[in-house]
């Protein structure tokens, strides 16, 4: 007489275990103060403060006022001083408009010169040439400067006797010093040269990465998801 069946196939097919559904869970608390994190903040809030919150919240109450240093009677005028600048004839409006269109000069000019420069650095440096590495290094070095320095060392460069630029140009034959700083057309000069030069290098990191040639990333087979079952039965 014999006993029961142990076959596999013959109890049917075999159920898949259920896979318990995903829990959201939450990060694990953190001891301390609630107010702690303000206090990693403080440093950074009190000198947002006193450096730009302050300035500027006084530069609108002076602008509101007719200001004089030398007396103490500072009467309100309201926004006179702010209709003054879309007023002909005033000399709020003749500098303001003459600052505007200077801006928007530099703007044009340097901008488009500045993304060229840019790119086409990033382009040539991506190349295997030999010292790559330390002209990288050399274009890069004006982003770690202050604008300040930066720009004593191009008003050095540009002085209208002993500047750099000057002196090379007096070594040449045929040609004089040029006084940039003094001469208004020319003043230009040092501005957008010292602009792009200063600049570049941060344009040119951040176009440094897609300068690389495109690579299509690999495929890989999905895995399998199927957890518990055992090996499938040749037949």
């Amino acid at each position: 007489m014999s006993g029961p069946s142990t076959d596999p196939a013959a109890s049917g097919p075999r159920a898949a275990p259920t896979r318990p559904g995903r829990r959201f869970r939450l990060r694990p608390r953190v001891d301390g103060h609630p107010l702690e994190p303000y206090l990693y903040l403080l440093p950074h809030a009190v000198l947002f403060l006193v450096f730009v919150v302050y300035p500027v919240g006084f530069a609108i109450y002076v602008s509101v006022h007719r200001w004089n240093i030398l007396s103490d009677q500072r009467p309100f005028v309201g926004a006179e001083f702010y209709t003054r600048l879309f007023r002909p004839g005033t000399p709020q409006f003749t500098f303001f408009w003459k600052t505007m269109g200077n801006t928007a000069l530099f703007t044009v000019i340097t901008v488009p010169l500045l993304i060229v420069c840019a790119l086409g650095l990033a382009l040539l440096l991506h190349e295997p040439i030999p010292g790559r590495s330390f002209f990288r290094a050399v274009f890069f070095l004006p982003t770690i400067l202050s604008v300040s320095v930066m720009g004593l060392l191009w008003r050095w460069m540009f002085e209208n006797r002993t500047g750099l630029v000057n002196v090379i140009l007096d070594m040449l034959p045929g040609l004089q010093p040029v006084a940039f700083i003094t001469t208004v057309g020319l003043a230009w000069v040092p501005i957008i040269v010292g602009t792009v030069g200063g600049r570049w290098a941060s344009t040119w990191s951040s176009t440094r990465r897609p300068s690389r040639p495109y690579r299509r990333p690999t495929t890989r087979p999905p895995r399998s998801t199927a957890r518990g079952r055992g090996p499938s039965s040749a037949t």
